[in-house]
């Protein structure tokens, strides 16, 4: 009747996978030469190519120089981050019956990714709304656990409080303080700093023990002030295999693309 232990990890490692994707090996892009160049080596070839542009204009034409990629990104972004139909799933997939008390809205909080000019980065939940929309999880829990054990009890004189006691449970909020326990490490497991440069369409994140060599980056597409994070490519999930690993292949990727906006 609680959610497993396995469907937690499941949890988690989705959002380690979306958010810190140092936490897993990614897929090496071997064809790509800059992908083993270190963040200032990569910033210093994207300058080098304005500089040219700029020195190829006729003379007497005054030219401003070609803003790169990279200085296009530097800045704040934010991006609301949806993650009830995920969590949904996971829920279903350990326990289809379970899942349909257990549907949760509103599991939504913002994400701020912040790039600047020395070339780190950091990633980073608004914890005051991940507490909010753990808190209205937790509630709805609270009210699909209640209809479960209802619905299991009917036609027996036995309450809710009977069953909690016969697992094991003193009341309600002693059994959802267990249920919740696996989202106790989710703001931490959701931050993440390090180094970042670009190469193409390719976002490179090292969280100060990766290397670029790994190939650990996110396709993106950059459009004035939106940023959207079109995927990140997993080829392991440290941990998880067999029919695990291939769910959680396949949630994972839906939660992408994710669009950020400018904040500065």
């Amino acid at each position: 009747m609680n959610l497993s232990n396995r469907l937690y990890g499941l949890l988690l490692a989705v959002c380690l996978l979306a958010a810190v994707p140092l936490a897993v090996g990614c897929g090496e892009d071997e064809s790509d030469p800059v992908s083993s160049a270190s963040p200032s080596e990569s910033t210093q070839t994207e300058q080098s190519v304005s500089s040219d542009a700029e020195s190829a204009s006729s003379e007497g034409t005054v030219t401003l120089p070609l803003q790169t990629q990279a200085e296009k990104l530097c800045g704040e972004w934010e991006a609301t981050w949806e993650l009830s139909d995920f969590l949904n799933s996971v829920i279903a997939y350990g326990d289809e019956a379970l899942g349909s008390y257990l549907r949760v809205t509103g599991f939504a909080f913002p994400v701020r990714f912040a790039f600047r000019e020395d070339g780190t980065y950091d990633f980073s939940p608004d914890a005051d709304s991940l507490d909010s929309a753990l808190s209205s999880v937790r509630e709805q829990f609270r009210a699909g656990y209640t209809r479960y054990f209802l619905d299991s009890a009917e036609g027996y004189d036995i309450t809710v409080e009977d069953i909690l006691s016969s697992i094991g449970y003193r009341s309600m909020d002693e059994y959802l303080d267990d249920v919740m326990s696996g989202f106790d490490q989710l703001s931490g497991s959701l931050r993440s700093s390090g180094n970042w440069f670009v190469s193409g369409e390719k976002l490179y994140l090292q969280d100060g023990e990766g290397v670029a060599e790994d190939g650990r980056h996110a396709v993106y597409t950059l459009e004035g002030d939106t940023l959207t994070i079109r995927e990140w490519a997993v080829a392991s999930v440290e941990g998880i295999g067999g029919d695990d690993e291939a769910f959680l292949r396949e949630l994972y990727g839906k939660l992408f693309p994710l669009p950020f906006s400018r904040v500065s």
